[in-house]
Order: C-alpha cells, then sequence, then structure tokens
C-alpha cells in the first residue's frame, strides 16, 4: 500500500483530486481520470498506452488540460509524444476509430 507517493505524486494530492463514481450498485472514490493518465504515462508500458486511449476516446472533453500538462511538465513526462503514440492503440471497437484519432491528435496538438 502507498502511503506517501506514487509515482512522484503525492497520495494526498491523489486524494484530494480524486472523484465518486458508481461500481456495482455502490458510490467509490477514485482517482482523478487525469491523475490516471499521469500515473499510466510515468509508468509508460504498452498496456497503460491502451488504457489511456480508452480514457481519451471516453473524456476528452471533461479533462483538465491545463493540469495534464503542468502535471507532466513538473514529473519531467513527455506527455503529448505519450498521449499521440498511445492513439495506435485505440481499441477495435470504437467505431469510426480513424476518425476518432484524427480528432484526438488534433485536441493534443491544441491543447498540449
Amino acid at each position: 500500500m502507498y502511503t506517501d507517493e506514487v509515482s512522484g505524486i503525492k497520495v494526498s494530492d491523489l486524494l484530494k483530486r480524486s472523484v465518486e463514481r458508481e461500481l456495482e450498485g455502490r458510490r467509490v472514490r477514485v482517482i482523478s481520470p487525469e491523475d490516471l493518465i499521469i500515473l499510466k504515462a510515468k509508468a509508460g508500458r504498452e498496456r497503460d498506452m491502451s488504457d489511456i486511449s480508452i480514457v481519451l476516446v471516453n473524456l476528452k472533453d471533461d479533462l483538465d488540460w491545463k493540469y495534464l500538462k503542468e502535471r507532466a511538465s513538473s514529473l519531467k513526462i513527455d506527455l503529448k509524444s505519450f498521449l499521440l503514440r498511445s492513439l495506435e492503440r485505440i481499441p477495435v471497437h470504437v467505431e469510426n476509430a480513424p476518425k476518432v484519432r484524427k480528432s484526438l491528435r488534433r485536441i493534443i496538438e491544441e491543447r498540449l
């Protein structure tokens, strides 16, 4: 169990930014999508890229892009490059994946 930091982010910061969601009929607190993206980018595995692509597809308009940029910079993560590479992992079941990929690429280029 992490008590102080996870990949350079204070657990207390993760908890402050956590959000409430429903999971199997229960309300639970989970880390914010932005912090999930940062932690996945910091880990940098292939599976993390796939996970990030799903978050981007589903939450692109709701993300705090300013926070993402600032947090990534403070942790020395090349987030723009990582997110652009993650677009190649968009699952095949995503409807019109090439169009979605193009749209997300534009958003990433503009906001980061």
